[in-house]
């Protein structure tokens, strides 16, 4: 039975998508070496790939009961989305700027609940339509610091992926009531397997998966498949089964924060006056969500 926000008991909830962001903060820092060797979408086809192999020897017999017993559409909806959400993130990366791409991307914040109001008129709370204005705020200044750069074809995936992002979100609250965390984390898995495939083909960068023999560039997808696709997968899954997909969406906010600190961390880079100023905002607005929203 789901816990209401508010409720201390889902506050380990709330860390799981902080650790969540955590591990995809770490995950930027070291795909920059393999993307200097390896296009983007051959790195996502290995790395979902080997996060296909890994879990299937964890989970295949629930996994393949679930697929038997339910229907596929309790659960393709936010598969597809959740698929779609990294190959469009990816691609903005190559027409925009990681901050353009950070900023706009982590607006999946404030599109999951206009989703929620549009698909299942879940009307926003006082507390919600406060907070809104100042996530918006916050993001701004940790990622655009000062203002966007651009307003072009990189933005434009940018936001596809975070109404894709939200999309999971959404969808994904319902499907948990019929398939388990790590069935619905294998089916998104699979369908980006597909999607990054279909990118290969089309770009002609299959073969360029040979490159990943080289055992610095490995890591980097072995990391980004074990950490990052099944941990972070599983992390939200379990985490959207117990509190709602807003507070998720709040919580996925910190993404930028871990991003930035682990890159001051482990590249020296700092963050501005206003970025510091951003991210004690986004901190603020996750307290409050989890003190006072409930479902």
């Amino acid at each position: 039975m789901e816990r209401e926000t508010g409720d201390p008991g889902s506050a380990r909830y709330v860390l799981m998508i902080v650790l969540q962001s955590v591990l995809y903060g770490l995950m930027d820092v070291l795909s920059k070496q393999a993307y200097a060797v390896m296009p983007v979408d051959c790195f996502l086809l290995l790395r979902y790939l080997l996060a296909a192999l890994l879990m299937l020897p964890l989970w295949h017999r629930r996994i393949w009961s679930a697929i038997r017993r339910v229907p596929v559409g309790k659960y393709i909806l936010p598969s597809a989305c959740m698929a779609l959400a990294f190959l469009f993130s990816n691609l903005a990366l190559q027409y925009t700027t990681a901050a353009n791409m950070s900023f706009i991307r982590s607006l999946s914040t404030v599109i999951v609940p206009a989703l929620l109001l549009i698909f299942y008129r879940q009307k926003y709370t006082k507390v919600e339509l406060f907070l809104q204005p100042f996530i918006l705020l916050g993001l701004y200044l940790l990622c655009a610091k000062g203002g966007l750069s651009s307003l072009g074809l990189g933005e434009a995936f940018a936001f596809i992926a975070a109404a894709l992002v939200a999309g999971s979100l959404v969808f994904g609250r319902r499907s948990l009531q019929f398939v388990s965390a790590e069935t619905l984390s294998f089916v998104q898995i699979v369908l980006a397997i597909a999607a990054c495939g279909t990118m290969t083909l089309l770009t002609g960068t299959v073969g360029c998966a040979a490159r990943a023999l080289d055992l610095r560039v490995l890591l980097s997808p072995l990391y980004a498949a074990a950490g990052c696709t099944i941990g972070g997968y599983m992390l939200q899954n379990v985490a959207l089964d117990h509190i709602s997909a807003k507070t998720v969406g709040v919580a996925q906010s910190l993404y930028p924060i871990a991003a930035a600190a682990i890159a001051c961390a482990v590249l020296g880079e700092t963050l501005s006056a206003a970025g510091a100023v951003g991210a004690a905002i986004l901190l603020a607005c996750v307290i409050l969500e989890n003190l006072f929203i409930k479902e």
